[in-house]
């Protein structure tokens, strides 16, 4: 909720229209997120319902909750394109 209320706090100070994530900044996330789960159970070679049909695993996060917690706790805007409303 911290990262929501940040960005919507942001989106309101500087009367943005919307906040879009920066290619790399989603890339540089998933390609790490990916690097974790080859070592997980999943990427053992097991099936799973988290596996897609060409065994890329989808799960919203596999680590422990307080690891997403600190990652999350707050809003960066260097992250984000900002589009004005004006």
């Amino acid at each position: 909720m911290n990262y929501i209320l940040g960005a919507v706090q942001h989106l309101r100070r500087e009367d943005l229209k919307s906040l879009i994530l920066r290619p790399e900044v989603l890339r540089r996330f998933n390609d790490g997120l990916q690097r974790f789960l080859k070592k997980a159970v999943w990427g053992t070679g097991c099936r799973s319902w988290y596996l897609d049909r060409n065994g890329r695993n989808t799960t919203l996060w596999p680590g422990y909750t307080w690891k997403f917690r600190n990652l999350t706790r707050r809003f960066d805007v260097a992250d984000y394109e900002a589009e004005s409303s004006r």
